[in-house]
């Protein structure tokens, strides 16, 4: 188990910081599979395609500054964005995601996801307290 431990992975040329706790992080070649509490993040590195399934929500983000596509609770968003900005509100739960290669921010109960990802430097920050 790991306790505010930071990981720096670099795969493939390209790097990834991620900042985790408690969390189990396997790096296959190029994709990402991170595990926290029966959520499952997968996220292929290679500045193109993100999946993230979290609790039955399965959020998948295309990362290439052309479209992200989210699912949640068997609602499909599908927010268009090229160089602009998608605001998602859900159950109190504000979603910020900027998808145009450069950052997307995410708040889920008391949680917050900030991914950013700058041509191949993908960093993601997990803050939030969990019952483990």
């Amino acid at each position: 188990m790991v306790e505010e431990e930071e990981w720096i992975v670099e795969v493939e040329g390209e790097i990834g910081l991620v900042e985790v706790e408690e969390w189990i992080v396997e790096v296959e070649e190029e994709e990402w599979i991170v595990e926290v509490e029966e959520e499952e993040w997968i996220v292929e590195v290679e500045g193109e395609i993100g999946v993230v399934e979290v609790e039955e929500e399965e959020w998948i983000v295309e990362v290439e500054g052309e479209i992200g596509i989210v699912e949640v609770e068997d609602e499909e968003w599908i927010v268009e964005v090229e160089g602009e900005i998608g605001i998602v509100e859900v159950e109190e739960e504000e979603w910020i995601v900027e998808v145009e290669g450069e950052i997307g921010v995410v708040e889920v109960e008391e949680e917050e996801w900030i991914v950013e990802v700058e041509e191949e430097e993908w960093i993601v920050e997990v803050e939030g307290g969990g019952e483990g």
